[in-house]
């Protein structure tokens, strides 16, 4: 096999995150991976920037075909080789289901799909050339019905690798890390909306506990979010999923928490480049108050999901979704403005005072409203 050329002069994928060269994959590094993997002559080798700087990731253009070579994140359990083993088992499993995973390729000597070497964790994929949300209703629609499908492949699955547990609904992390704005960026005027937020999150823990104790406790993806799909190109915007990527959250968990947190990010409307801190790449909806819920791509996200799941949503599963809508914001915001995390990263200290007000206002709104989302979700089921 040909050396690849040096990417460390390749430019960035427009739209790119900056990502120190610390954290790159070099020329040498990946000569070396790539001789473990039976992929012909690679012909060119350049960053791709998509998801989290921790993660460097190539795209490789080579005689056979275009792959995506990603080396997994060190620490927090996200390059232990027990946890990158369940994520492919997954992948394979619902692959083989005909569910749009991305496809492994396995090394040349034992067919791996991981390689260790060096200390580090690889994976390998074929290149997927989709397109991103473009924030239609139609888009939001697929990623519901994708989810659908998600869960009821994964309900009676049982993995060979043992699964990690917990989630956004009552954890006292998400408290804790809050408490911590104020002090930890010294500005004594952002305690008074991590109060609220923190008030916020407790009440809609205290109301969804129902709903999640009933719901049933499977597999779930974790990070059901715009950034973690790649559609076709139709006629006018997306089609149909091409590939849901990013399983290194996959965990137990109670199916009704990705729903709530999937119309969460496919219903959001964000109003500033501030306030958008998410990877989600939803586009502003100018029909609509920014504080509200775009309602249309609600509607159809629980329409999709309802396609597919099995059994469909339980009444206090449908009563549970805008208060876990609702703590997922408050953990998202706290994740952003705490200083960690992947979201962290497009958030600066002088932005945290927006960010907080913004998550606010949004709050108190979806509280506000939680009868009607649920009936609006509850309706969905029904057509």
């Amino acid at each position: 096999m040909a050396d690849p050329p040096d990417i460390s002069a390749q430019p960035s994928a427009p739209g790119a995150e900056h990502t120190s060269h610390a954290g790159s994959i070099t020329a040498g590094e990946l000569a070396l991976v790539c001789s473990n993997y039976d992929i012909g002559v690679v012909e060119s080798a350049r960053k791709f920037k998509r998801g989290s700087g921790s993660s460097p990731k190539v795209v490789l253009k080579t005689s056979t075909g275009v792959y995506l070579l990603k080396r997994r994140a060190p620490g927090a359990g996200r390059d232990d080789p027990f946890r990158v083993a369940l994520s492919h088992e997954i992948q394979i499993y619902l692959r083989e289901r005909g569910f749009p995973a991305p496809e492994l390729i396995g090394t040349r000597r034992d067919h791996n799909s991981m390689l260790q070497t060096g200390g580090k964790t690889y994976e390998l994929f074929r290149f997927v050339p989709g397109l991103r949300d473009d924030g239609s209703v139609e888009a939001a629609g697929e990623a519901g019905a994708a989810l659908g499908l998600l869960h009821a492949l994964l309900l009676e699955f049982e993995p060979a690798w043992k699964p990690p547990s917990g989630n956004y609904h009552a954890a006292p992390a998400i408290t804790r890390r809050l408490g911590e704005i104020p002090g930890r960026l010294g500005d004594p005027r952002l305690r008074a909306p991590v109060h609220a937020l923190t008030v916020a999150y407790q009440e809609a823990g205290r109301q969804a506990e129902s709903g999640v104790a009933a719901s049933p406790t499977q597999l779930i993806h974790a990070d059901w979010h715009p950034g973690n799909m790649l559609f076709a190109r139709a006629a006018s915007g997306v089609g149909p999923i091409l590939a849901v990527v990013d399983y290194d959250s996959v965990r137990l968990g109670p199916r009704v928490l990705d729903a709530a947190s999937g119309a969460l990010q496919f219903s959001l409307i964000r109003s500033t480049p501030r306030a958008k801190y998410a990877d989600s790449g939803v586009a502003t909806n100018t029909q609509q108050s920014p504080i509200t819920l775009n309602d249309s791509r609600f509607t159809a996200f629980f329409r999709g999901y309802h396609r597919f799941a099995r059994p469909a949503l339980a009444p206090t599963e449908l009563t549970a979704l805008p208060w876990l809508m609702v703590e997922a914001l408050v953990g998202e915001a706290a994740v952003a403005a705490g200083g960690s995390g992947k979201a962290s990263g497009r958030i600066t200290p002088g932005s945290v005072p927006t960010l907080l007000r913004f998550v606010e206002k949004k709050v108190a709104w979806m509280m506000e409203n939680a009868s009607r989302l649920a009936s609006m979700a509850a309706a969905s089921a029904e057509r």
